[in-house]
């Protein structure tokens, strides 16, 4: 372990050179590990070459996803880090995620941020991300960086009060879907129920090219749960817990039905 103390821009840090070739910065105000090192190079985990600071849209060719956070890159508005060598890039912003991470979900051990391609995330059940938290002691456990970072409130469209997070991985119901869970979820303390964290995201109206035009071809509402079934008109199966819905024509259709790319 190498310990450093350097000065910028009259901001004091220090720097520690850890296992693995990773580099963690502490400012002297706070205790947050991330990977930055400077503003134009920094070491990356699994990844043999220094990413250097480049501005994405004088890259050519296709640049691909972020291996972080997995949304795909827009050269002509983002700037971040990457290999120019291996066609390896990420975002600015998902070069600051800590290394550590000391969760509420598994509070027994801090979790390490490594590349797990194919290992599924313990609240999401998502092999989506590359990269995830994973305990070194509990080999079964990984998170996903979305929903290590979930906010701890947020403000729903489709629903009137704050909704909290609860950051403990618990079987739950969920009220908008009314699938069963077994992760984290949102509760609303005044109306007593709990919802995933994908169904406080729904838009309340969803219109073109999510379906196709085919299909249908007016916007459709988020609607609440009714005390009967009804049959999606997207895929023919029965619906439960909220759906969409045209009030022109009264076509039906699932959440994902609706949200599925045309």
């Amino acid at each position: 372990l190498l310990s450093l103390i350097c000065c910028s821009d009259s901001k004091i840090y220090r720097i520690r050179l850890v296992l693995e070739n990773k580099l963690a910065i502490h400012h002297s105000s706070e205790v947050q590990t991330t990977f930055i090192q400077s503003e134009n190079l920094i070491p990356f985990s699994s990844h043999p070459h220094p990413l250097k600071s480049i501005l994405l849209n004088e890259v050519d060719g296709y640049l691909g996803y972020c291996k972080i956070c997995c949304q795909r890159i827009e050269g002509v508005s983002d700037d971040g880090y990457g290999c120019k060598e291996c066609r390896f890039y990420i975002h600015k912003s998902c070069a600051v995620f800590p290394y550590e991470l000391q969760h509420p979900s598994h509070p027994k051990h801090l979790l390490l941020l490594q590349l797990h391609s194919w290992e599924k995330c313990a609240n999401c059940n998502s092999d989506q991300f590359d990269f995830k938290y994973k305990c070194p002691h509990c080999h079964e456990f990984y998170l996903c960086p979305e929903c290590a970072f979930l906010p701890l409130t947020k403000k729903a469209e489709n629903h009137d009060h704050p909704l909290t997070l609860m950051q403990k991985l618990l079987p739950f119901k969920c009220y908008g879907c009314k699938d069963e869970g077994n992760g984290m979820f949102y509760f609303c303390s005044t109306c007593s129920f709990t919802v995933h964290s994908k169904c406080t995201s729904l838009p309340l109206i969803v219109r073109l090219p999510t379906i196709q035009n085919a299909i249908h071809s007016h916007p459709l509402t988020l609607m609440l749960a009714l005390t009967i079934s009804l049959t999606c008109d997207a895929c023919g199966n029965k619906t439960k817990g909220m759906f969409y819905f045209c009030a022109i024509c009264s076509f039906v259709a699932h959440l994902d039905c609706a949200l599925s790319p045309s």
